[in-house]
């Protein structure tokens, strides 16, 4: 087993673990059908990483692991609505909406938005004991959850401009924000919080970049959502054309790999995170 899946592994255990219910709901079961056993956790897998790369101890951000994980897949379930995207598929699956209905689905949605939130201002509490300090990760939170909004309703435009369209695609991914800033508000090594940010926010990008790449390229055996999805719609593929969004994507994985280096040369996240902008997963 590669090291990726063994962390995956680790991370799937996790979710099962921190959201575990005792009772019996609709929008509960509809919830973990959402986020479980499927998921490449990359987000997850990031910010474990960081969080481990800064000297923390794994087991005690497991919590917040999870966190980022429920508010990642409470905006997959709003993403496939038919008011958004429509998705017929995700994960290979049928989407929550499908297989739950249109108002399980928002409640399993708004569930897994505040269990999110929850389990990282609970792992927050662990690792701090200065409000100030816990209250900016709560801003944090708040920060990372209507930029993801934004990115939405600014993607739901039909006639977006390229400035839109840039503001979209940072925003929309900007869990990975959280995921690289996360850590360094929660360990001693505050000096790294821009630094990770800036990696957070590019990864934001080339991600969405990739994604794009793959709507056009990629295989729904592999990728487990149709092909083409945003054909129509003004992507960045649409913009700028294919080449230019892999020269872009290209730029943006090596500034990745630079601002790595100045925290620690030979990282292992970094071939982690070119795994995440380069196989057709």
């Amino acid at each position: 087993m590669s090291y990726i899946d063994d962390q995956t592994g680790i991370i799937n255990d996790a979710i099962e673990h921190y959201t575990k219910q005792n009772i019996s709901l609709k929008f509960l079961e509809a919830s973990k059908y959402a986020i479980l056993p499927e998921g490449r956790r990359y987000r997850s897998l990031v910010g474990l990483e960081i969080y481990k790369m800064l000297g923390g101890n794994e087991s005690r951000f497991l919590k917040g692991v999870v966190g980022i994980e429920c508010i990642h897949h409470a905006s997959l379930i709003f993403d496939d609505l038919p008011c958004m995207d429509g998705s017929a598929l995700r994960k290979g699956k049928p989407p929550t909406y499908i297989e739950y209905g249109e108002a399980i689905a928002i409640l399993s949605g708004l569930y897994l938005f505040e269990s999110g939130r929850r389990l990282i201002y609970e792992n927050t509490r662990e690792h701090l004991d200065q409000p100030e300090k816990v209250d900016e990760v709560e801003s944090l939170i708040h920060q990372t959850i209507v930029g993801m909004l934004r990115g939405q309703e600014i993607d739901l435009q039909k006639d977006k401009s390229e400035s839109d369209l840039r503001e979209s695609i940072h925003q929309k991914n900007r869990i990975f924000h959280l995921a690289c800033a996360l850590p360094a508000y929660l360990l001693p090594q505050k000096e790294y919080i821009n630094p990770l940010d800036e990696i957070g926010a590019n990864l934001a990008v080339a991600y969405q970049l990739f994604d794009d790449i793959r709507d056009v390229e990629g295989i729904p055996e592999i990728t487990g959502k149709p092909v083409r999805m945003d054909a129509g719609r003004k992507t960045s593929i649409g913009i700028y054309g294919a080449d230019e969004v892999k020269l872009q994507l290209a730029w943006r994985l090596q500034a990745i790999k630079e601002n790595l280096r100045k925290i620690e040369p030979n990282s292992r996240l970094e071939s982690i995170i070119e795994h995440i902008l380069t196989r057709p997963s």
